[in-house]
């Protein structure tokens, strides 16, 4: 089953399979790396406040991905 990037919160409603936890920890990578260039247009446009939501973007999404780092590297061990 396909599910979009999943949010820190979402990951305890499921136990994704590691394929699964690999192409949603992808997903987060891809939107932290989006996240991060918007807040330097933003920094360079001195645009403080949408600078901000970006990076607050770029934060969740990292925290996100490192979910998901945990959960594949916790199931490698087990």
């Amino acid at each position: 089953m396909k599910r979009a990037a999943a949010s820190i919160d979402q990951l305890s409603l499921f136990e994704p399979d590691a394929p699964e936890a690999l192409r949603l920890m992808s997903a987060h990578a891809a939107r932290l790396e989006r996240a991060t260039e918007a807040a330097e247009f933003w920094e360079v446009a001195a645009c403080p406040g949408a600078r901000d939501e970006a990076q607050k973007q770029a934060d969740d999404a990292y925290r996100s991905w490192l979910v998901c780092a945990v959960f594949l590297d916790l199931e490698r061990l087990l």
